[in-house]
């Protein structure tokens, strides 16, 4: 997990709570935390707060971003055989890391394993559930259409990384880039259909995404459907993403909350 001055402290402190207590007493879970540049006092006081849960904290000097802070935390890794993400805003459910734990041990074959999401806004309200493909092939297939997996959900078992070593160090849409990466060195990728991850959708989370960041995303999709399919129709995808990504918020979030998304 990664956290910067611009988290909320009482969302990241119900994310540390959710990972504290989870419901999986044979299994360890450590947590470790990279503190992206100077976070105020309110972060600092949960950090505080659960400090004696906190199996490594890193702190950077200055915000290096999201995909850097990761990568610091990758390397700082230990003997850990499965690796979870998670965000300093979201909740997981009690059952999560045992649950993906199990399918991993029941699925060997399998190297990246997400689940379903429900999207809540920022007073815990259930705005939507979603499900994304289970199936390598079925992931595969629809990769240029949509992202394949909800980040803070996934569980990376430890081989995996040590196959794509990092995220890219992209300032937006690291996921997907890393995404593409394990695509183009066949790891295998699967989805659990139940929910794992409560993800938080703030009430600006529209108004954030202008039109630097819209040209920054068509970029790393581009490049990816580029670098593992050539030249082929899948790059009208991109191009459809950016036309609703520079669209009014007001429409972006229609379509958001549609069934097209």
């Amino acid at each position: 997990m990664s956290v910067y001055r611009g988290d909320d402290p009482a969302l990241f402190d119900r994310a540390l709570c959710s990972m504290e207590e989870q419901d999986c007493s044979d299994t360890e879970v450590r947590i470790y935390l990279c503190v992206d540049g100077p976070v105020g006092d309110g972060i600092d006081s949960v950090i505080d707060a659960h400090a004696a849960s906190l199996f490594k904290v890193l702190r950077n000097p200055t915000n290096i971003g999201l995909a850097a802070s990761l990568n610091r935390l990758i390397d700082a890794l230990e003997d850990e055989i499965f690796v979870f993400r998670m965000d300093s805003d979201d909740f997981s459910r009690p059952d999560r890391v045992a649950r993906q734990i199990q399918v991993m041990h029941d699925r060997p074959d399998i190297d990246i394993l997400g689940g379903a999401i429900t999207e809540v806004n920022e007073q815990g309200k259930t705005l939507k559930t979603i499900h994304y493909p289970k199936e390598d092939a079925e992931i595969r297939k629809c990769f240029a259409k949509r992202s394949p997996l909800a980040h803070p959900t996934v569980c990376f078992r430890r081989s995996a990384i040590e196959q794509f070593k990092n995220y890219p160090d992209y300032s937006v849409a690291q996921d997907v880039a890393l995404w593409f990466k394990c695509l183009k060195l066949g790891l295998r990728i699967s989805n659990m259909d139940e929910v794992l991850v409560e993800m938080t959708v703030s009430d600006t989370f529209f108004q954030r995404r202008g039109r630097a960041r819209a040209y920054k995303e068509f970029q790393v999709w581009r490049r990816g459907i580029w670098e593992t399919h050539g030249l082929n129709w899948r790059l009208i995808y991109p191009i459809l993403r950016l036309g609703v990504r520079l669209a009014p918020s007001s429409l972006t979030r229609f379509l958001y909350k549609s069934r097209l998304r």
